[in-house]
């Protein structure tokens, strides 16, 4: 028995993020790669969001890397209150997030979706004296519409998040333009 909680534990931190607890890039590629499977058997549509944090190399810069450390974990309760539980949010590295919506049939919803993880970011973040509002930068891709394969959602995903962090504007759509 204490054979198979050790391994439990093992296989738990092999597949998860030590800081935020959520399912790391491996556990997200499986659970991506499980939705894609099911939705092409289903021809039933899915939205992948890519997000990455606003300001957060100044945050660690002026406030410390342990501010870094707790504004990460606020992210991830944010994204975590704000979706259900059919939904998968992973950290894929430094203060990038993924997010997969296996039950959002339309881009309207996935876009509603995605501002609310965005108001849920914003909410104030108290940091020992500081009191700092987050922003991210999502970009939105939808099966099959942009994609039918891993990759090609996920670096569409990433193309429409980095748009909108050039821009500043918050949340983006993958469109065919961002990906030449």
């Amino acid at each position: 028995q204490q054979l198979q909680e050790v391994n439990q534990q093992l296989e738990h931190q092999a597949l998860h993020d030590a800081l935020t607890h959520l399912p790391n890039r491996i556990l997200f590629q499986e659970h991506l790669r499980s939705t894609l499977l099911a939705a092409r058997r289903g021809n039933e549509p899915f939205a992948l969001l890519g997000l990455d944090l606003d300001l957060f190399k100044e945050i660690n810069d002026t406030l410390g890397h342990h501010a870094g450390d707790l504004a990460l974990q606020h992210v991830a309760a944010a994204c975590t209150e704000a979706l259900r539980d059919s939904d998968t949010v992973a950290r894929m590295g430094g203060d990038e997030f993924a997010i997969l919506l296996p039950k959002v049939g339309n881009v309207e919803s996935a876009l509603k979706v995605a501002q609310r993880v965005l108001d849920m970011i914003k909410a104030p973040l108290t940091i020992g004296d500081s009191t700092i509002e987050m922003g991210a930068s999502l970009g939105v891709a939808m099966f099959p519409a942009h994609g039918d394969a891993e990759d090609d959602l996920l670096n569409r995903a990433d193309a429409a998040m980095y748009e909108a962090k050039r821009n500043k504007l918050g949340i983006v759509l993958y469109r065919t333009e961002l990906g030449e």
